[in-house]
């Protein structure tokens, strides 16, 4: 699914976070195509605004960074 989005939205973020929790990380490749996705979304998303507007952009990237999918350094003073 993601995979086929040109954009990812703020939805898409908070779900693909959920799924990465989820998802084994002994599945690599699989594992890491979604970590990359969800990055590059959230890079897009806060270029486009400077700063986490949505409720669902700051939760998929406070969850991010939870994860240690982002890191918390870099995305702290954006939500």
């Amino acid at each position: 699914y993601f995979k086929t989005q040109k954009t990812l939205s703020e939805a898409d973020l908070a779900l693909l976070i959920d799924m990465i929790e989820e998802m084994s990380p002994e599945i690599y490749e699989h594992y890491r195509a979604l970590q990359d996705m969800f990055r590059e979304g959230i890079r897009k998303h806060l270029e486009a605004s400077k700063e986490a507007s949505g409720e669902q952009l700051a939760y998929a990237i406070k969850k991010g960074c939870a994860l240690g999918t982002l890191l918390a350094e870099k995305y702290a003073d954006r939500v």
